[in-house]
């Protein structure tokens, strides 16, 4: 999505929130430039226990005693 300076100034709540729930990046332009890109964060900082997900592997049997029972 593409708006002016004058209406992001107008609409920036609207537009921030438009861009929290479609994940779509807004250009702002002035003089027909853009000078702005209002974007949603990565989704690493919404979640960040998710950047690690599928990183760890299971080893071994999870069930097994950890220490050998010696008598």
């Amino acid at each position: 999505m593409i708006v002016t300076a004058t209406d992001f100034k107008a609409k920036c709540l609207q537009l921030m929130e438009k861009v929290k729930q479609t994940h779509e990046p807004v250009l702002i332009t002035k003089r027909g430039k853009v000078i702005a890109q209002l974007v949603p964060p990565p989704a690493s900082h919404d979640k960040p226990w998710l950047a690690l997900a599928g990183s760890a592997t299971i080893k071994g049997d999870l069930l097994a005693p950890v220490l050998s029972e010696r008598n």
